[in-house]
């Protein structure tokens, strides 16, 4: 069953979000280290949370695959859970980490299922 994608640039703002979280989270101790700690400020956590969901909402508010979309809002939650409290825990980060590589995958699928392609998207004129 196709998903019907109406927006086919929030699963793109999604996978991009996501992977430069993963790419913050990981490269976050050489970046303090290299004197820019200003990066780990909650405002920064905060704003991955919120474009993640609008991404997400964005994504899967019309004619999405009912599983699909729990997937991508489970996914989000556990997210956005993991990444509040990644100060408590170490296990915290790695599962914020995954989460986060769990809603590029699931960004990936919504817009292979919804069937469009870079080209077709709107602004991209041949």
């Amino acid at each position: 069953m196709r998903a019907r994608n109406t927006s086919p640039q929030a699963d793109l703002l999604g996978i991009v979000n996501s992977a430069l979280c993963m790419v913050h989270c990981a490269a976050m101790p050489v970046l303090i280290a290299m004197g820019a700690a200003f990066l780990h400020h909650p405002l920064v956590s905060l704003a991955f949370i919120a474009i993640a969901g609008w991404a997400v909402h964005a994504a899967v508010r019309r004619g999405s695959d009912p599983w699909l979309a729990r997937i991508l809002w489970a996914a989000w939650a556990v997210f956005a859970a993991t990444l509040l409290m990644e100060g408590l825990h170490h296990g915290f980060e790695v599962a914020s980490l995954v989460a986060s590589g769990l809603l590029v995958v699931g960004h990936v699928v919504h817009w292979r299922m919804s069937g469009i392609s870079l080209r077709s998207m709107p602004g991209q004129g041949d």
